[in-house]
């Protein structure tokens, strides 16, 4: 419901039944920050239309203030970049009618009265979704389009200095340079100017068959017809479907799935899938958020759909394949609607990457959405809550607990380090990021991922420790680290440290307040074990980013190796 000023001119004659109801959800919803709207679900008896009165539209006074029933995403705030060049009426209409809103210092998007309310329905997934107009919203968890170092300085989000450091860039698996050398054999667009392609080659064909043909040609003169046979197998069974869409690259990246994972594990391949941008859109849990944050039930098209047709199918099998009876001699349904409403929760939180150079220009100069790079999660908007599996466990069942793992893990045997860009250019206040900086003179982990040759630092891009170091300095008052800022002189390289699958308890008796805008509660326990105090807030680290009583440091005797167990459900909580 949207607020007004005031009490309501003409309050709608609800039923008393009715109207005590939408009085009772107004004054008792948690949703009381913002002033213009809020989000209620009605528990009460509720009447959706007696006598001719109707509560769709309907107007109440609660506490001097008149609310108004109105649609589920009015006062929502969107990003329209993409929208922008997406749009299908940009071919017929000039002057772009979906950038006339900005050109005209406009803020509000009018959907036209004319266009059935199954157009925004099916669209506004190509929205992304900052908030709703009143909402106090955190830098660090806005679109990442929306995340531009303009849209920083305005906000005045807390930049980190920029020290100048290079870094690694990854491309997806088998990307390389481009070679202008080898010539084009199939379009690929690089440019969009309303209905005309510009491609780096055309060949005698319509734009629609760029992807087949190179599957075709690929597939027929392969000499791994097995796994090219196999590919095919899978795509049709974890199946995204293309329809007429021009688009080459992305549609390829997805079928490489298969390609790489013909011969080996099932479940790879549905990790793979289920990062995918292609599979987020096509079955709609992209941008989807917990409950928590928005204040709806999550998308449940990819909890149903990964059950129902890419995995255990509708009916429990025995070993043979044929059904499991129960005692009246009834099939045993697979999985039920609360097993889909729980596992909807596990698919909230993904987003797609930012824009790049180097992929296909599907829709424009700069404004290409990214197809191709492996959805990332947003922890701000994912539920955090346990999720139960198929068999009455839990996913983390036999995942030791994080607070249970040895002090300074990130110094001991099989300790994994990735190399990242960094911190990024900017992190919303509340974010906490333990950072530590070793010192290079000194720090045995400073030395490990340091690899030096001929005097300076070769950074590698992964390392995993072969055996338990020594702490230095910092690094002994630390129970658990983030990330790991490597100096070599005037060059910086950034580590992520990839600590082990472990779990945290959802609910525990010495909680405490751990962020001030999210009300995150965490175990004290937990929050102390940093650094012997409060959690430090995001902040750039030096050797002095904790001063805290050393303790001995650990053994340099190998640790025993963690038993052997199956690979963690996907995705971990």
């Amino acid at each position: 419901l949207k607020g007004g000023g005031g009490a309501c001119v003409a309050p709608t004659p609800l039923d008393a039944a009715t109207r005590e109801s939408v009085v009772s959800a107004l004054r008792t919803s948690p949703d009381q920050s913002n002033p213009y709207v809020r989000d209620v679900h009605i528990t009460g008896e509720c009447a959706a239309e007696l006598d001719g009165v109707r509560i769709y539209g309907a107007s109440v006074t609660v506490d001097g203030v008149c609310w108004t029933h109105t649609h589920d995403d009015n006062y929502n705030v969107y990003d329209l970049s993409y929208w922008t060049v997406a749009h299908p009426g940009n071919n017929f209409i000039s002057p772009n009618p979906i950038q006339a809103f900005a050109e005209a210092d406009d803020v509000n998007i009018r959907f036209r009265s004319d266009h059935g309310l199954d157009r925004w329905r099916v669209n506004k997934r190509n929205f992304g979704l900052v908030g709703r107009l009143g909402d106090a919203i955190d830098f660090a968890v806005l679109p990442v389009e929306v995340q531009t170092a303009e849209m920083a300085s305005y906000f005045g989000a807390a930049p980190l200095p920029d020290d100048g450091e290079g870094f690694e860039a990854c491309g997806s698996p088998g990307e390389e340079a481009n070679t202008p050398a080898n010539a084009h054999r199939y379009g690929f667009k690089v440019y969009d100017y309303f209905e005309d392609y510009y491609h780096t080659y055309r060949p005698v064909s319509t734009t629609r068959s760029y992807k087949s043909m190179v599957h075709n040609n690929i597939a027929i003169a392969a000499p791994d017809q097995l796994r090219q046979r196999m590919a095919f197998a899978l795509s049709q069974i974890v199946v995204a479907a293309a329809g007429g869409d021009s688009d080459t690259e992305r549609w390829l990246a997805y079928y490489d799935i298969f390609v790489r994972h013909a011969f080996g594990n099932y479940w790879d391949i549905l990790k793979e899938v289920s990062y995918s941008p292609i599979m987020g859109d096509w079955l709609t849990y992209t941008n989807t958020r917990s409950r928590a944050t928005s204040n709806k039930f999550p998308d449940e098209n990819y909890a149903r759909e990964l059950m129902q047709l890419f995995s255990v199918g509708l009916w429990a099998l025995n070993q043979d394949g044929t059904r499991e009876l129960d005692a009246r001699g009834q099939p045993i349904p697979a999985y039920d609607d609360l097993d889909i409403i729980t596992f909807a929760r596990a698919w909230t939180g993904f987003e797609r990457q930012a824009a790049r150079q180097n992929l296909e220009m599907t829709d424009g100069d700069d404004n290409s959405p990214n197809w191709i790079d492996p959805m990332l999660i947003r922890p701000h908007l994912r539920d955090a809550l346990p999720k139960m599996d198929l068999h009455d466990g839990y996913i983390g069942d036999g995942v030791p607990l994080c607070a249970d793992l040895p002090p300074r893990s990130f110094l001991r045997v099989g300790a994994r380090f990735i190399r990242r860009a960094g911190l990024g250019k900017t992190i919303g206040a509340d974010q906490t990021v333990i950072v530590l900086q070793p010192r290079p003179a000194s720090s045995p982990l400073h030395a490990a991922l340091c690899a030096p040759s001929a005097g300076r630092c070769t950074f590698p891009t992964t390392l995993q420790l072969a055996t338990n170091l020594g702490c230095d300095g910092s690094e002994c008052g630390l129970s658990h680290v983030d990330a790991v800022k490597l100096v070599d002189g005037g060059r910086v390289a950034w580590y992520e440290y990839i600590r082990v699958p472990c779990v945290k308890m959802a609910f525990y008796a010495d909680g405490e307040l751990l962020y001030s805008s999210y009300r995150v509660c965490a175990s004290h326990a937990e929050v102390s074990a940093a650094d012997g105090s409060q959690a430090p807030q995001t902040r750039q680290d030096t050797d002095e980013l904790l001063r805290a009583v050393s303790p001995p440091p650990p053994s340099p005797s190998p640790h025993p190796p963690p038993p052997s167990s199956p690979p963690t459900p996907l995705p971990s909580s």
